[in-house]
């Protein structure tokens, strides 16, 4: 058999591309069931979108971001769970403006009946695709055959959840460039001189990251492997090697404090957690004196609270990742995510060189793309049905 359309993933973007085509719809994964990810996603209650959903939200082509967000908005995204009877709640949790559902269980029952059409090939490892007159996918069991193809195979974060490199073997194969993958949304490992933070392990507080030109504001959580905390994740997204920036007091100038401090000691007259401020101090030999009574010298030190600069030793790695950043070039594709190279031949989700930041941003990313593929898929169809 033929399929019209055989998807690689079934996950949020392959699932939600299944849900927009038609019969003779193939979904292979090698995972034993649908959703594997999205059923852990938001804490297991599926953050499945952000009200503010911009191209300023991801890393990536902002022209194709946009050009996918527009076809299919967080508008339409809840809209089209309202009318299949799915409740999604507004929540400020971590990150403000997340909608969840009120559990991941909801995410696979939609789709469940949203996907009734389609046929599962499970546990079912893709190992390569080459086309000939129409698409052939050859896995660990017999090969699949379809007229497109979309991968939505996914990246290479949350490895324990079963995941595959064969969406850039895929496209690789085909002629197409690959932006060297990495992981992202995740923790900063430490250099020796940075190692003092590691001590205030489960300590958090309220900071400003600048990553190149990038600024980002949000809790940050000192960790014994690092820093991590929504702040410190985003700042991961955007990270090359190179300096990072923290700005430990971004509401309130250090003059200001010192004017106000009366005869408070530092680590009181600072808005710092008092641990915080005396491991600072510690680590550069300062007592924790009158903060008004400080010198040039210990006023110099105390100024890099504003911009403590350092380089990362790394990141926390593919298992402490949310997602994986580079992937497909989307340069090499149309606005509908469909290879210019190859006719037919479609990417969507993860796989691609575009990832959001946290809060919702990267579901909206993977259940849009996905229904743009489909509905290009559809209009092809309809067009050849109407030739």
């Amino acid at each position: 058999m033929i399929y019209t359309t055989a998807i690689i993933g079934a996950g949020a973007a392959g699932l939600m591309a299944a849900a927009h085509l038609p019969s003779s719809v193939a979904v292979v994964d090698h995972n034993g069931r649908m959703g594997e990810k999205l059923r852990v996603t938001g804490g297991g209650k599926c953050n499945i979108t952000n009200e503010t959903v911009t191209p300023t939200h991801f890393r990536g082509d902002t022209a194709v971001v946009e050009a996918v967000l527009r076809e299919f908005s967080p508008g339409d995204l809840k809209k089209l769970l309202t009318q299949s009877g799915v409740r999604s709640t507004r929540k400020n949790a971590v990150v403000p403006g997340q909608y969840f559902l009120s559990s991941a269980d909801e995410a696979i029952r939609f789709f469940r009946k949203k996907t009734s059409h389609a046929t599962f090939y499970f546990n079912r490892a893709v190992k390569k695709v080459e086309k000939k007159d129409h698409f052939i996918i050859h896995t660990t069991q017999k090969p699949l055959y379809c007229k497109n193809l979309i991968v939505a195979s996914g990246g290479l974060a949350w490895p324990h959840l079963g995941v595959s490199p064969v969406g850039y073997d895929i496209a690789r194969a085909f002629g197409h460039r690959i932006i060297t993958p990495a992981p992202a949304l995740t923790g900063f490992t430490l250099l020796p001189p940075q190692k003092w933070l590691t001590t205030l392990s489960g300590l958090s507080l309220e900071a400003e990251i600048t990553v190149g030109k990038k600024i980002l504001r949000g809790n940050i959580l000192c960790a014994h492997r690092g820093l991590t905390g929504p702040a410190a994740m985003n700042a991961s997204l955007y990270w090359e090697k190179g300096p990072i920036h923290i700005n430990f007091l971004p509401a309130t100038p250090l003059s200001q404090c010192i004017s106000k401090a009366g005869n408070r000691s530092i680590s009181t007259a600072l808005p710092l957690p008092k641990r915080f401020v005396k491991a600072f101090l510690h680590h550069h030999g300062m007592e924790d004196i009158p903060l008004r009574s400080c010198g040039k010298k210990e006023r110099e030190i105390l100024s890099t609270l504003h911009r403590f600069s350092f380089s990362p030793a790394g990141v926390f790695g593919y298992r402490r990742a949310e997602v994986t950043r580079g992937g497909v070039c989307p340069e090499e594709l149309t606005p509908h995510l469909e290879s210019r190279r190859v006719p037919g031949l479609f990417f969507a989700g993860e796989v691609l060189d575009v990832t959001g930041q946290l809060g919702g941003y990267n579901l909206q990313w993977a259940f849009s793309s996905g229904v743009v593929c489909a509905r290009k898929i559809n209009e092809q169809i309809s067009g050849t049905l109407q030739r």
